[in-house]
């Protein structure tokens, strides 16, 4: 069981049967969580719901009794977002779960490797998920971890991560794009920032924060899948759109200034102003 494997199990229902079973004291029967969502749908969305549940490691069982592991935020939707984050991008790249993350590193690498993000958009739901997959060594397998009919499991969970957005098309496809995320983590590690980092520390921050972009240790290995070797001093095309918008929202300022040996480019956008940066202060920027 794996979390694109159980498609119905979205991150609504998930929560939702968390927050059942917390409202019971983080402690149930078996016959009682298992009961928690089924008056009201079908048994395999209950399964599926269940089985994310179990592959994301979120209960214990003991016995007969079912138990919230301990830590589990709950709070809002927001705060539960964080927790299962936080929990993918801690795993092994050889967790079965960490292909929500790996395949969304290798779509970073190939990006940077082409310079643009045009070729993801052309692509069918087919040929991408095939490509992912010969990509992840796992092509031709019985059960590849990604592949077509996961996909819209994996979009949901990116949307609701913060690494993408859902778009009005009738192929379901989304936006990929790490700014919500990345805004998120910023004001997630606010107070124990400095108000203005040097552009080598931010890209520090964001490979240990967000390991599928730019230096991070899923995003080496995918630039290792296709042979790609990143410039040593220029964002990818995915985190160079994405640190444009959260310059232009204020969340952050990409400052230039000083010896050119320390500034960081971006991927070119001549409909843009900033191209290159050496600092970048941290506002904070709006919740979304």
């Amino acid at each position: 069981m794996s979390v694109l494997s159980s498609p119905q199990g979205s991150p609504e229902r998930v929560w939702s049967l968390l927050v059942g079973l917390q409202a019971l004291g983080g402690t149930a029967s078996s016959e009682i969580y298992k009961a928690l969502l089924s008056p009201v749908v079908d048994s395999s969305l209950v399964n599926d719901t269940r089985g994310v549940i179990s592959s994301l490691g979120l209960v214990r069982t003991s016995g007969h009794e079912v138990s919230l592991i301990d830590g589990l935020d709950l709070a809002d939707m927001a705060s539960f977002a964080d927790d299962v984050y936080d929990r993918l991008i801690a795993l092994e790249l050889d967790n079965i779960d960490a292909v929500l993350l790996t395949t969304y590193a290798w779509i970073c690498a190939r990006s940077d490797r082409e310079g643009n993000v045009s070729w993801l958009y052309v692509l069918t739901r087919q040929q991408f998920a095939d490509q992912a997959a010969q990509a992840q060594g796992q092509a031709g397998t019985e059960s590849p971890r990604i592949n077509a009919t996961k996909l819209n499991a994996w979009y949901r969970w990116l949307v609701f991560m913060g690494m993408g957005e859902s778009l009005p098309l009738p192929k379901s496809q989304i936006l990929f794009s790490p700014a919500q995320r990345l805004r998120r983590e910023l004001q997630r590690a606010r107070a124990r920032l400095p108000d203005e980092m040097t552009a080598d520390a931010f890209r520090g921050f964001i490979a240990s924060r967000l390991p599928y972009l730019d230096g991070g240790r899923f995003f080496t290995e995918a630039c290792a899948w296709i042979g790609h070797a990143p410039p040593a001093r220029q964002f990818s095309p995915m985190l160079s759109d994405a640190l444009r918008d959260l310059h232009d929202d204020g969340t952050l300022r990409l400052c230039l200034s000083g010896d050119a040996m320390t500034h960081i480019g971006l991927t070119e956008n001549p409909a843009h102003a900033i191209n290159a940066f050496t600092t970048v202060r941290v506002n904070g920027g709006q919740e979304q």
